[in-house]
């Protein structure tokens, strides 16, 4: 129960009224307290429902992306003093009960930063189409190409960081790049991680939201965002 208290869940929610009440629900069930939903511009009851079913709530006033949203909740849960950040989708893809076991290499200290990935159990891929398979594991290997870091699952926003490397890692995208900007974050400042098993369960909700609609074009921007980090900006 210390560790937990120590611990806090930060959520990205850009109009995710219809699901936020259930995802911060099941997160209590495990007696996670410390929960932090950052709304990002919501032209919906996002952060009213977030405030009723127990979270913190910050409000950004316009849309700015996932990547803007973590760091907002990262740099909060900082200043409040937390030990373990889990960051967390907040469209019911992710699942509490698997927490504890994501965060135990960071709790033991034999790493700063556990990775879920949903590449390395079989089992851990509920209902994934294709396509997004297809185009994840294009991610992995561009990311490879791009930064040398080999991971199974580059994409997966199912994390857990401890202080120091919450504090050490700088995120500047403020868009789905954010993923491969961390993991870039990691190799360049040689921040100890491992990968542990997740599941990510998807549903026609899940599948229909934001740059989930079209996984090509998703990719694409990505790509794009990083090589442009990378090399022009």
């Amino acid at each position: 129960m210390k560790r937990k208290n120590r611990t806090f869940i930060v959520i990205a929610a850009f109009n995710e009224a219809r699901k936020i009440s259930s995802v911060i629900k099941d997160l209590h069930n495990y007696k996670y307290g410390n929960i932090i939903v950052v709304d990002d511009g919501s032209a919906d009851r996002t952060a009213e429902a977030a405030g009723k079913a127990g979270a913190f709530v910050i409000r950004h006033p316009f849309n700015r992306g996932q990547g803007a949203s973590l760091k907002t909740g990262i740099d909060y849960a900082l200043d409040r003093g937390a030990d373990f950040i889990v960051t967390f989708d907040a469209d019911g893809q992710h699942h509490a009960s698997e927490i504890r076991q994501l965060a135990e290499p960071v709790v033991s200290r034999t790493a700063d930063v556990a990775l879920g990935s949903r590449f390395l159990l079989e089992s851990t891929q509920k209902n994934m189409p294709f396509v997004r398979k297809l185009f994840l594991k294009w991610g992995v290997f561009f990311l490879y190409l791009l930064y040398g870091i080999r991971v199974t699952d580059s994409q997966n926003g199912f994390r857990v960081l401890s202080r120091r490397a919450a504090e050490k890692i700088e995120i500047m995208q403020d868009r789905m790049s954010h993923a491969g900007e961390i993991l870039d974050e990691i190799r360049k400042k040689r921040i100890r991680f491992v990968e542990v098993p997740v599941t990510i369960t998807y549903s026609d909700y899940s599948l229909g939201r934001g740059e989930n609609k079209n996984t090509l074009l998703a990719s694409i921007k990505i790509a794009w965002r990083l090589v442009w980090n990378k090399f022009i900006h």
